[in-house]
């Protein structure tokens, strides 16, 4: 499958993986006349941008294609978020404490 983007979604001082986030191995390249970078994806490839854009897919045949819209993970993109917007865990604090509990 081919990923359409807008040229304009990446500006000159931007590097393209700061932008667009996908596999190593996936295929990209700028189609001027289109005014469109191009990103081929192999079955089982993720992709994600940190901006948002309309995107279109360049589809070969007429196969219905399907898609599942994920929200980002917090615990991989936000490291000591909280989930569902609860209170953040600050840096170093795990909620355990070392030593024994105390007896009364």
């Amino acid at each position: 499958m081919i990923l359409a983007l807008p040229r304009a979604l990446i500006t000159e001082n931007e590097k393209i993986g700061s932008v667009l986030l996908c596999d190593d191995d996936a295929d990209f390249a700028l189609n001027e006349k289109a005014g469109a970078y191009y990103v081929r994806l192999k079955p089982g490839m993720t992709f994600s941008l940190s901006k948002s854009c309309e995107i279109m897919i360049v589809a070969d045949d007429k196969r219905p294609r399907f898609f599942r819209i994920m929200k980002p993970d917090k615990k991989l993109s936000e490291p000591g978020a909280a989930p569902n917007g609860g209170p953040a865990t600050p840096a170093g604090k795990s909620g355990v404490t070392e030593g024994p509990p105390s007896v009364s």
